[in-house]
């Protein structure tokens, strides 16, 4: 495959993942875990949580509390591994040494941090961090580029049956979103698209998934990522496997990086809310990251 080609497995699985996907659950035949926080927080979302999570085994969780990254794939498991996938799932889980509160902002603020090749425009800012944008990625000729527009809701109900213990923000695929991007570009609210880019781009049949977060004490959080999409063409499933893999593993880095100084930006753009609807102000930001980011953690380096 020639590197334009690789290129695009980067940008079509993983910028699925931004937020700003219910088919069957990733699933693998693994040994339980004891009862620890990390299989209590996924029991617990797997009672009232859209999405199924797979029970992570003794060895997974270990990796997970020594600051590794789990990726669950359907190809680990199935089929021919040079065979073509044109739709796949991902779940993805990271601890992340920081207060869920920043890397919520992360995720969901963290959009100065994102790929030049992204273009992200709102088409309905909603109540309660509910909201409706238009993504479009641009990819190397001769590989036409994508487009999408999602639903974008925050999972109160969830936070509400785990008193706060699981937030999640979820993401659907609109079927009217060819018509939305249409009227929101006639409108003038997408920028630096021309028509003929966006009328070219190839609309993704299938993207849904979500994001959940889960606080596992005062300075750590499990963050659960998951995602289904249709990619729109066929991609050898080795290759959608690898790059899915270490690119999701480099975005749980990237996010623990700009976990420690979003409160710096957040602010300057729309308001994020919390899991269970609140909105949450610059003042909540700075404090949170001032009381984690205190000068004995900084004179370790971590």
């Amino acid at each position: 495959m020639n590197s334009s080609r690789k290129f695009c497995l980067f940008y079509l699985v993983v910028a699925a993942l931004l937020p700003a996907a219910a088919a069957a659950a990733v699933t693998e035949s693994v040994s339980p875990v004891d009862r620890g926080p990390l299989t209590i927080a996924i029991d617990e979302y797997n009672r009232f949580g859209d999405f199924q999570l797979p029970e992570l085994s003794a060895a997974e969780a270990a990796d997970l509390e020594n600051g590794g990254a789990v990726i669950r794939l359907p190809s680990d498991q199935s089929g021919d591994a040079d065979a073509d996938v044109s739709s796949m799932g991902v779940i993805g889980f990271r601890i992340i040494e920081a207060p869920r509160l920043l890397i919520w902002l992360a995720v969901l603020g963290g959009t100065g941090e994102r790929d030049a090749r992204l273009t992200s425009a709102m088409i309905t800012d909603g109540t309660a961090g509910d909201y409706i944008r238009y993504q479009h990625i641009d990819l190397p000729w001769p590989v036409h580029d994508r487009h999408w527009v999602i639903d974008s809701t925050k999972n109160t109900g969830l936070a509400i049956a785990t008193e706060g213990r699981s937030w999640q923000h979820r993401w659907v695929l609109r079927d009217d979103g060819r018509t939305l991007v249409r009227d929101a570009f006639a409108d003038g609210r997408v920028e630096g698209l021309g028509h003929d880019v966006i009328e070219g781009s190839v609309y993704l049949p299938a993207n849904r998934g979500s994001w959940t977060m889960f606080r596992i004490d005062d300075g750590r959080t499990l963050i659960a990522a998951h995602v289904e999409v249709d990619l729109g063409g066929r991609f050898p499933k080795s290759l959608v496997r690898r790059f899915t893999k270490s690119h999701l593993k480099a975005g749980f880095d990237t996010l623990a990086d700009f976990s420690k100084r979003v409160h710096l930006s957040y602010g300057d753009g729309r308001t994020i809310y919390t899991g269970d609807g609140r909105p949450i102000s610059p003042a909540e930001a700075r404090e949170t990251a001032q009381a984690w980011i205190s000068p004995e953690r900084i004179a370790r380096g971590d």
